[in-house]
């Protein structure tokens, strides 16, 4: 494979800023911003002075995004929590993986001669990943992707999938040339728990994003490490072999771009990318190939579910659209402002769609039918409903028939008894969708029953659970 893409989280600087009167225009959309991502400022001219940044942020954003729907780029962006920094103060903060040039070569990888590799993995479909977590403003990215091999390794053995504590090695690897907060190294990171003979549980030692006195505790060991492996610098063969037969693996990239900074969805692709001046780590989850023969990686970021999408870049075809031409819909639909939000929001731009009722955002979905055209739902891609009841379905579903859609996921409340026959005829019409590559439905057994499959669908991955 050839052409790999990712797909996928000082006063001088200061000085550099000119104070310029804010734009009216955007008044809204900062209040909106610094409600949604909990920004406060120590100053009036502090506030002036991040407003000044983040509106030449959204201004570089807007118009990348313009430029994405010519054709002349192959992922999106978005304003996110890091938009009120420089790109420079973003990398500072972020992106502290610290590369040994002279550190001693390790043992390599070497693929079984007996194993053929599988066009495409991910690991998050076989249980092997962990939530996407947040880093915070320490640069401990390296701990991450040092715990994430681990936890599909336990994942691998035990079957069981069990957060393992990036606070321990922020705290105690300090002697392996770790630095905390301030940069480290995953082989660093292997060589420490090798010596300590164990890592602890998140549970038991959480994440506090700062550097701390070390309180391992071996009680609380979840896993040993008795060996590592590297992998052949700038070998894409050995990497996906590794993936394919190994599981999860740490890697390291040059993320210091504004174009990652803000990344949003899509097939990531930075023209002035270094291949060899590395700054962050990350952990690569799978690989495949769009149906547009574009070949890619699945990278899980640690900067929260507000980055990407939801910190994990996922398949170019799964797009959450921009909203205003820059705000996620991700990180606003389960938050407060969901009624004031949805009614400001043009539904002709949204291209990714997730709702639930469960327990923590009652009423969301009636809410969402309330204040929406669903009817101009007609870019919509990715449509995901949890916990939702029959009629709220037909009410969404029967405004979708046009669409093209590429993925779709139902999970039905547990009391549902028979589908209404509108249900299902709408259900069969979108399971025939020449567009739609994937399915995910939970519902009781018997009803499966009542739906009658299409004989000819262009389906590639397909969940039923009940």
């Amino acid at each position: 494979m050839t052409n790999i893409f990712f797909l996928f989280i000082a006063v001088g600087l200061f000085l550099s800023y000119c104070s310029s009167k804010p734009t009216s225009s955007l008044d809204e959309a900062w209040k909106l911003f610094k409600n949604l991502h909990n920004k406060e400022y120590n100053s009036i001219n502090d506030e002036q002075l991040r407003r000044d940044i983040w509106e030449e942020n959204v201004r570089m954003i807007q118009k990348h995004n313009f430029e994405s729907d010519l054709g002349i780029h192959t992922f999106t962006m978005k304003v996110n929590q890091f938009a009120d920094l420089t790109n420079e103060e973003f990398v500072k903060q972020m992106n502290q993986l610290k590369i040994n040039p002279e550190k001693k070569s390790n043992k390599k990888f070497h693929m079984p001669s007996n194993i053929n590799r599988p066009k495409s993995v991910d690991w998050r479909t076989k249980g092997y990943v962990t939530p996407v977590k947040n880093q915070g403003q320490c640069g401990s990215c390296w701990a991450f992707s040092t715990t994430g091999t681990l936890e599909g390794q336990i994942a691998k053995k035990t079957q069981k999938l069990v957060a393992l504590s990036e606070q321990q090695l922020v705290d105690c690897s300090t002697d392996y040339g770790n630095n905390g907060c301030c940069g480290g190294l995953m082989d660093n990171s292997y060589k420490y728990l090798e010596d300590n003979h164990g890592i602890d549980t998140n549970a038991s030692y959480p994440y506090e994003a700062i550097d701390g006195k070390c309180r391992f505790n071996v009680k609380t060991v979840a896993a040993d490490v008795t060996s590592y492996v590297d992998i052949k610098a700038q070998s894409e063969a050995d990497l996906q072999d590794a993936i394919a037969t190994i599981g999860p693996i740490a890697v390291a990239m040059d993320a210091s771009h504004t174009s990652f900074q803000f990344y949003s969805a899509g097939v990531y692709s930075e023209k002035d990318c270094s291949s060899t001046i590395l700054d962050f780590s990350l952990l690569a989850v799978g690989y495949g190939t769009t149906i547009d023969n574009q070949d890619y990686y699945i990278l899980k970021n640690q900067w929260s579910t507000q980055w990407g999408m939801e910190g994990i870049e996922e398949l170019p075809n799964e797009i959450i659209y921009r909203i205003f031409d820059n705000i996620d819909v991700n990180s606003i639909v389960n938050l407060k402002y969901f009624d004031f939000i949805s009614r400001i929001i043009h539904p002709e731009n949204i291209k990714s769609l997730k709702l639930f009722d469960d327990d923590y955002t009652p009423g969301q979905i009636k809410s969402f039918i309330k204040n929406f055209q669903i009817d101009k739902l007609n870019r919509l891609k990715y449509l995901k409903l949890i916990k939702i009841n029959e009629n709220d379905l037909e009410s969404i579903l029967k405004h979708l028939i046009n669409n093209r859609l590429n993925y779709l996921e139902i999970e039905y409340r547990q009391y549902f008894t028979i589908l209404n026959q509108s249900t299902i005829l709408i259900l069969q019409n979108l399971l025939a969708f020449e567009t739609l590559q994937e399915v995910n439905l939970d519902m009781r057994s018997y009803q499966y029953d009542f739906v009658q499959w299409p004989q000819s669908n262009y389906i590639q991955n397909i969940t039923l659970c009940n």
